[in-house]
C-alpha cells in the first residue's frame, strides 16, 4: 500500500469524502466533500463541496460551494455559491451568488447578485438585489 500524492481524507458521519494531490477534503454529516488540486473542501450539514486548483470552498446548511481557479466561495443557508477566476463569491440566506472573472459578487437574504468579465482587466464589481 502506498499514499498517493500526501493527501488527507477525513470523513464523518455517513459523508463520502475524495482527496487528490495534496488536498484536504472534511466531511461532517451527510455530505459529499471532493478536492483537487492544492484546495481545502469544507461541507458540513448536508452540502455538496467541490474544489478545484488552489481555492477554498466552504458549504454550510444544505447549500452548494463550486470554486474553480484561485477563488474563494463561501455559502451560507441554503443557497448556491459558484466563484470562477480568482474572484470571491459569498451568499448568505436563500441567495444565489455568481462570480465569474476578477470580480467579487457579494448576495445578502433572499437577492441574487451577477457579476461578469467582459475585458482582461482587474476590475471588480458588486451587484446587490433584494426579492421580496
Amino acid at each position: 500500500l502506498c499514499k498517493d500524492c500526501y493527501s488527507n481524507g477525513i470523513v464523518l458521519s455517513y459523508g463520502i469524502g475524495i482527496v487528490l494531490s495534496y488536498g484536504n477534503g472534511i466531511v461532517l454529516g451527510y455530505g459529499n466533500g471532493i478536492v483537487l488540486g492544492y484546495g481545502i473542501g469544507i461541507v458540513l450539514g448536508y452540502g455538496i463541496g467541490i474544489v478545484l486548483g488552489y481555492g477554498n470552498g466552504i458549504v454550510l446548511g444544505y447549500g452548494i460551494g463550486i470554486v474553480l481557479g484561485y477563488g474563494n466561495g463561501i455559502v451560507l443557508g441554503y443557497g448556491i455559491g459558484i466563484v470562477l477566476g480568482y474572484g470571491n463569491g459569498i451568499v448568505l440566506g436563500y441567495g444565489i451568488g455568481i462570480v465569474l472573472g476578477y470580480g467579487n459578487g457579494i448576495v445578502l437574504s433572499y437577492g441574487i447578485g451577477d457579476w461578469s468579465r467582459t475585458c482582461f482587466k482587474k476590475c471588480s464589481g458588486v451587484k446587490l438585489s433584494k426579492v421580496t
